[in-house]
Protein backbone atom coordinates (compact mmCIF):
# COMPACT_ATOMS: atom_id res chain seq x y z
CA UNK A 1 0.00 0.00 0.00
CA UNK A 2 1.09 3.51 -1.12
CA UNK A 3 1.49 6.50 1.81
CA UNK A 4 -1.64 8.25 1.89
CA UNK A 5 -3.47 6.18 -0.56
CA UNK A 6 -5.95 3.78 0.43
CA UNK A 7 -7.08 0.73 -2.17
CA UNK A 8 -10.45 0.34 -1.93
CA UNK A 9 -13.21 -2.45 -2.97
CA UNK A 10 -15.64 -0.01 -4.92
CA UNK A 11 -17.33 0.97 -8.21
CA UNK A 12 -16.97 4.26 -7.96
CA UNK A 13 -17.34 6.88 -4.98
CA UNK A 14 -21.01 7.64 -6.07
CA UNK A 15 -21.67 4.52 -4.02
CA UNK A 16 -21.41 5.92 -1.18
CA UNK A 17 -23.15 3.43 1.95
CA UNK A 18 -26.75 4.43 2.82
CA UNK A 19 -27.01 6.04 6.65
CA UNK A 20 -26.12 2.73 8.93
CA UNK A 21 -24.85 0.59 6.29
CA UNK A 22 -21.42 -0.50 4.93
CA UNK A 23 -20.02 0.82 2.03
CA UNK A 24 -18.20 -2.18 0.47
CA UNK A 25 -21.56 -4.45 1.14
CA UNK A 26 -24.14 -1.52 -0.06
CA UNK A 27 -21.51 -0.63 -3.40
CA UNK A 28 -21.91 -3.87 -3.71
CA UNK A 29 -25.15 -5.04 -3.38
CA UNK A 30 -26.15 -1.71 -5.86
CA UNK A 31 -23.35 -3.01 -8.63
CA UNK A 32 -25.20 -6.35 -8.59
CA UNK A 33 -28.59 -5.14 -8.77
CA UNK A 34 -27.32 -3.53 -12.26
CA UNK A 35 -25.81 -6.33 -13.32
CA UNK A 36 -21.86 -5.31 -13.09
CA UNK A 37 -19.26 -6.44 -11.11
CA UNK A 38 -17.23 -4.63 -8.66
CA UNK A 39 -13.72 -3.25 -10.28
CA UNK A 40 -10.61 -2.47 -7.84
CA UNK A 41 -9.56 1.18 -7.98
CA UNK A 42 -6.66 2.39 -7.30
CA UNK A 43 -7.10 5.43 -5.50
CA UNK A 44 -10.71 6.61 -3.93
CA UNK A 45 -12.73 8.62 -6.35
CA UNK A 46 -11.16 7.57 -9.57
CA UNK A 47 -12.92 7.14 -12.66
CA UNK A 48 -13.15 3.64 -13.55
CA UNK A 49 -14.24 3.37 -17.43
CA UNK A 50 -14.55 -0.24 -17.59
CA UNK A 51 -17.05 -0.21 -14.93
CA UNK A 52 -19.14 2.77 -16.92
CA UNK A 53 -18.77 0.58 -19.85
CA UNK A 54 -20.07 -2.67 -18.24
CA UNK A 55 -23.31 -0.32 -16.98
CA UNK A 56 -24.21 1.80 -20.05
CA UNK A 57 -23.70 -1.28 -22.09
CA UNK A 58 -26.81 -2.50 -20.52
CA UNK A 59 -28.68 0.33 -21.59
CA UNK A 60 -30.83 0.27 -24.66
CA UNK A 61 -29.61 2.25 -27.65
CA UNK A 62 -32.09 5.16 -28.84
CA UNK A 63 -32.73 6.21 -32.01
CA UNK A 64 -29.93 7.85 -34.17
CA UNK A 65 -29.33 11.70 -33.74
CA UNK A 66 -31.44 13.29 -37.35
CA UNK A 67 -29.75 16.44 -38.67
CA UNK A 68 -32.67 19.24 -38.65
CA UNK A 69 -32.09 21.07 -41.86
CA UNK A 70 -32.09 24.99 -40.54
CA UNK A 71 -32.57 27.28 -43.13
CA UNK A 72 -30.03 30.03 -44.33
CA UNK A 73 -30.93 33.51 -42.25
CA UNK A 74 -33.04 35.60 -44.78
CA UNK A 75 -31.61 39.23 -45.19
CA UNK A 76 -35.06 40.24 -44.45
CA UNK A 77 -36.19 37.63 -41.96
CA UNK A 78 -37.70 34.55 -42.25
CA UNK A 79 -39.00 33.28 -45.56
CA UNK A 80 -36.23 35.54 -47.97
CA UNK A 81 -33.40 34.92 -49.01
CA UNK A 82 -30.26 36.33 -50.93
CA UNK A 83 -30.32 36.23 -54.41
CA UNK A 84 -27.42 33.88 -55.96
CA UNK A 85 -24.45 35.17 -58.40
CA UNK A 86 -27.23 34.12 -61.34
CA UNK A 87 -29.79 36.21 -59.79
CA UNK A 88 -31.65 32.59 -59.18
CA UNK A 89 -33.44 31.91 -55.72
CA UNK A 90 -33.88 28.46 -53.48
CA UNK A 91 -36.21 26.05 -55.00
CA UNK A 92 -40.00 26.84 -53.39
CA UNK A 93 -39.20 31.07 -53.18
CA UNK A 94 -41.00 32.56 -56.27
CA UNK A 95 -41.32 36.10 -55.23
CA UNK A 96 -38.45 38.08 -56.75
CA UNK A 97 -38.06 41.36 -55.28
CA UNK A 98 -35.43 44.61 -56.03
CA UNK A 99 -34.50 45.97 -52.65
CA UNK A 100 -33.48 49.06 -54.59
CA UNK A 101 -37.01 50.19 -54.93
CA UNK A 102 -38.49 47.43 -52.34
CA UNK A 103 -40.88 46.43 -54.76
CA UNK A 104 -41.51 42.61 -55.02
CA UNK A 105 -42.93 40.66 -58.31
CA UNK A 106 -44.87 37.09 -58.62
CA UNK A 107 -44.91 35.32 -61.63
CA UNK A 108 -47.85 36.35 -62.93
CA UNK A 109 -46.47 39.58 -63.10
CA UNK A 110 -45.54 40.55 -67.27
CA UNK A 111 -42.02 41.81 -66.57
CA UNK A 112 -40.77 38.94 -63.80
CA UNK A 113 -38.96 36.71 -66.33
CA UNK A 114 -37.19 39.76 -67.49
CA UNK A 115 -36.38 41.11 -63.90
CA UNK A 116 -33.20 40.19 -62.10
CA UNK A 117 -34.29 39.35 -58.52
CA UNK A 118 -32.06 40.63 -55.74
CA UNK A 119 -33.99 39.00 -53.01
CA UNK A 120 -36.29 36.02 -53.30
CA UNK A 121 -39.26 35.14 -50.89
CA UNK A 122 -41.14 32.07 -50.03
CA UNK A 123 -44.59 34.22 -50.46
CA UNK A 124 -46.17 37.19 -50.63
CA UNK A 125 -46.83 37.44 -47.13
CA UNK A 126 -43.31 37.34 -46.07
CA UNK A 127 -42.60 40.25 -48.56
CA UNK A 128 -45.19 42.49 -47.60
CA UNK A 129 -43.73 41.83 -43.78
CA UNK A 130 -39.95 42.83 -44.87
CA UNK A 131 -41.95 46.43 -46.40
CA UNK A 132 -42.17 45.41 -49.68
CA UNK A 133 -45.14 46.37 -52.42
CA UNK A 134 -46.28 44.55 -54.91
CA UNK A 135 -45.15 45.88 -58.28
CA UNK A 136 -48.46 45.74 -59.57
CA UNK A 137 -48.97 48.37 -57.20
CA UNK A 138 -45.98 50.68 -57.46
CA UNK A 139 -45.37 53.51 -59.33
CA UNK A 140 -43.04 51.50 -61.53
CA UNK A 141 -45.97 49.77 -63.21
CA UNK A 142 -47.12 51.70 -66.26
CA UNK A 143 -50.73 49.73 -66.50
CA UNK A 144 -51.40 51.92 -62.83
CA UNK A 145 -50.61 55.43 -64.11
Amino acid sequence: MREGRREHQTARPALAARPGGDSATDGRNRLRSVGATPVRSRVVGTFDQRWCAEVFARFPKGPPTTKIRVPPRGPYGPGSADAGPDCGGPAGYLVKARSDGKVYLTPDDPIYDSTSAQVWFADEQAAEQAGFTPWRDSSDNPRRR
